[in-house]
């Protein structure tokens, strides 16, 4: 189990500490962790001390602070896992796979959770799995200025390819960060 929490947010400062209900993001997300079944360690990791502190709070297995240049808005979840393992390599083995559980996502369901790690353990020829969401509206309908002209979102070769009925459109689905798991 590995849950990031990095500090820094723009949006909201310090988002990840505020409170919901009687619990900060963070404590949310390692309470429901605490419940996932096939969860041999829960490893928290941050940037910042504060944030180390509130996770501490909740008795986790390990915590790993890591390097600021690991905390900046661009960089992506695989370099922090990345580091992570090479970091733990030296001392312990890779798990078979990681449940990555961001703390933005507070409010989850636990059947569902375990749901998803048991149908990712049962499909062996899969190497990760993740949440999603269908939406409501259609991206193949998107469009964006470029060059002052309209040009389709998704790369559809004329703008009147994306005036079609939504009806000829299959539905389409957005990550919402319940869960994510996949092989080391």
């Amino acid at each position: 189990m590995f849950i990031p929490a990095r500090s820094g947010s723009k949006g909201l400062k310090n988002k990840n500490i505020i409170k919901l209900k009687s619990h900060p993001l963070i404590g949310h997300t390692i309470l429901l962790a605490k419940k996932i079944n096939h969860c041999e360690k829960i490893c928290f990791s941050t940037d910042s001390k504060l944030y180390l502190k509130k996770a501490n709070e909740y008795k986790i297995n390990e915590t790993y602070i890591r390097p600021k240049k690991l905390s900046k808005d661009l960089i992506e979840d695989k370099q922090v896992l990345i580091d992570y393992f090479k970091k733990i390599k030296k001392t312990d083995r890779l798990p078979y796979a990681v449940i990555f559980l961001r703390v933005t996502s507070p409010i989850r369901n636990i059947k569902f959770v375990n749901i998803a790690v048991k149908k990712f353990l049962r499909l062996k020829k899969y190497d990760s799995l993740c949440s999603v969401k269908q939406l409501k509206t259609y991206p193949q309908k998107y469009v964006e200025i470029k060059n002052k002209r309209l040009v389709s979102l998704i790369g559809l070769k004329t703008i009147d390819e994306t005036n079609v009925p939504r009806q000829t459109l299959g539905p389409v689905y957005k990550r919402n960060g319940h869960v994510e798991i996949f092989k080391t």
